[in-house]
């Protein structure tokens, strides 16, 4: 199960992009996600991840939001971006974990003024709806590239490290 417990971390950052003033298809969703989305490996051991830049307070800095168990400690981490650049751990000038939540922060500080990445807005978990539409993106841990699948919310509960929101989709694991 932990495999899939990036894909719950990130559900909302599609939600967010669905309660928009105007309403996007899913190929538009698809769209921006993809802009956005990178692929977290790691130098020092295998397995990879996902995460997505964020706005965030520093507007210089990139700002990746990504799962905590994503950040192993001691993991040489390092970042794909779209146009294919890696960005290593000691790029990364700051790492923060939250303790009651699946979610941890990056930034890194690209060359020039500030970041050439597009990023995405943040939603607010708590303004989802059983029967949702909902839409997965990243990479699963089988070496494939970038997957997007639709889905729907299909039970929501309080639980630890934010695991409270249940979906419908069929994702590659």
């Amino acid at each position: 199960m932990k495999s899939c417990y990036w894909v719950a971390t990130f559900s909302f950052s599609a939600l967010s992009l669905t309660s928009c003033n105007s309403v996007k298809t899913p190929a538009d969703i698809g769209k921006l996600t993809g802009e956005s989305v990178i692929l977290v490996s790691y130098a020092n051991k295998p397995g990879q991840g996902t995460g997505f830049f964020v706005k965030w307070e520093d507007k210089s800095a990139c700002t990746v939001l990504t799962a905590r168990h994503v950040i192993p400690l001691n993991a040489k981490l390092q970042l794909q971006t779209k146009d294919q650049k890696i960005w290593k751990d000691t790029q990364i000038t700051s790492l923060k974990r939250f303790p009651q939540q699946d979610l941890a922060l990056l930034t890194f500080k690209p060359e020039g003024s500030s970041c050439p990445y597009k990023a995405i807005t943040v939603g607010n978990s708590d303004k989802v709806n059983i029967g949702d539409n909902i839409y997965i993106t990243g990479f699963p841990g089988n070496g494939w590239g970038r997957q997007f699948v639709e889905g729907k919310v299909s039970l929501i509960e309080s639980r630890t490290e934010g695991y409270g929101i249940s979906y419908t989709a069929i994702t590659a694991g």
